[in-house]
């Protein structure tokens, strides 16, 4: 723990540490229901880079132990304090928002995970509002930890509202999300579009066992469809929240052929001109 709060502490001029972060959280976002039970013995374990080889990932909360463990080793992975406080509210906030059951099922946001071992359906737009949550609170911009999930989460926001999305992500809300969706568009299969992104979630993070040939342009299409039924007028907001192509080749490197810009790869929702993200013609189908 004493890491942590010293990094924090020197990176925003605070004697703080981690309460620095919580700070901002209730102030920032009061609407975020908190599991204050958790932050009353919570730990932050430091491991080490074989454990991240091993893993695959520098951060994560254990709710079992109630422990964050974190990666803090800056010039192994060429990461800088910065990185290191973003990885870190993004696990605090996946703490902040945990609980068990009674029969001990594990809610942690809007996903569920039996035995902290199968997720649910709820697993790739859960890690995406949970990135949003972090950015927003620290304010940090071009983070490439969960980019497809976190853009998916701020279009939801944005058409259904932030509020209201992080509101239902943090009461573990996953039917009155589906509600809301379908209050919008009731024709669309609200199921299906979840586990698209869940798919998508899945692949990007290394599994490269499934087809996934355009999935990502469906999950886009949808959501320009939502919005656009939503009769929000906010269409430059809307329009810059988009994969850029350096973002999608540097996923690419982890699922190599598949994210680019094509009719047949995984993700081709690239727009060369922002401005025509919304035709006049989807328009008019408002």
């Amino acid at each position: 723990m004493n890491e942590i709060n010293q990094i924090i502490n020197k990176l925003f001029q605070t004697d703080l540490g981690y309460k620095y972060i919580l700070n901002k959280i209730r102030t920032i976002m009061p609407y975020l229901k908190i599991n204050e039970k958790n932050l009353e013995n919570f730990t932050v374990q430091k491991i080490d880079y074989e454990y991240c080889v091993l893993n695959n990932f520098i951060g994560e909360y254990i709710a079992k132990e109630n422990t964050i463990k974190i990666f803090l080793d800056l010039q192994d992975l060429g990461i800088d304090e910065k990185d290191i406080v973003e990885i870190f509210t993004h696990e605090f906030i996946h703490l902040l928002t945990s609980k068990y059951t009674q029969k001990g099922t594990l809610i942690e946001g809007l996903n569920t995970r039996n035995n902290e071992k199968t997720d649910s359906i709820f697993l790739g737009l859960n890690e995406g509002i949970t990135q949003m949550i972090a950015e927003d609170i620290l304010n940090a911009k071009k983070i490439n930890a969960y980019p497809f999930q976190t853009n998916i989460s701020r279009k939801l926001s944005l058409i259904i509202g932030k509020e209201r999305l992080i509101e239902l992500y943090s009461k573990h809300d996953t039917k009155g999300l589906m509600q809301e969706i379908t209050k919008i568009d009731n024709t669309i299969d609200v199921e299906a579009f979840i586990k698209q992104v869940n798919s998508l979630h899945t692949f990007t993070s290394g599994a490269d066992d499934i087809e996934m040939k355009g999935i990502g342009t469906q999950i886009e299409q949808t959501l320009i469809d939502l919005y656009i039924k939503s009769g929000i007028q906010k269409d430059e907001d809307f329009s810059k929240l988009i994969i850029d192509e350096d973002t999608a080749r540097n996923l690419a490197k982890l699922v190599p052929n598949w994210i680019y810009s094509g009719p047949d790869y995984l993700y081709y929702g690239i727009y060369p001109d922002k401005n025509s993200i919304l035709s006049t013609q989807s328009r008019k189908t408002k």
